[in-house]
């Protein structure tokens, strides 16, 4: 489903990108290096090297911006940095990771 059909169907009023004001499994997990994420959305530096739900894992996340750095599966690239907006947690992975 793409993203602004999400929003659209179960957050209507807020604009797309930003958070929700609820907690999806997926969206609010804090993330640490070491969790495996998958891509929500593209940032427009890596589009048409990224697709959207390409695999990846955590390697830091820093005090810069974008903050989250992720080592990248099955892409163009082998690494980006993004907002926790546009990763998903991979749900059924160890939270302590």
């Amino acid at each position: 489903m793409p993203v602004a059909e999400w929003y659209h169907r179960h957050w209507p009023g807020v604009r797309v990108g930003d958070p929700v004001p609820g907690k999806c499994p997926r969206c609010w997990y804090e993330l640490r290096p070491g969790h495996r994420v998958t891509i929500r959305s593209v940032p427009a530096g890596l589009e048409g090297c990224v697709e959207s739900g390409a695999p990846g894992v955590v390697t830091s996340v820093e005090p810069s911006d974008p903050p989250i750095a992720v080592a990248l599966e099955a892409s163009a690239v082998a690494s980006g940095r993004f907002h926790r907006t546009e990763l998903f947690y991979v749900i059924g992975q160890k939270p302590d990771v």
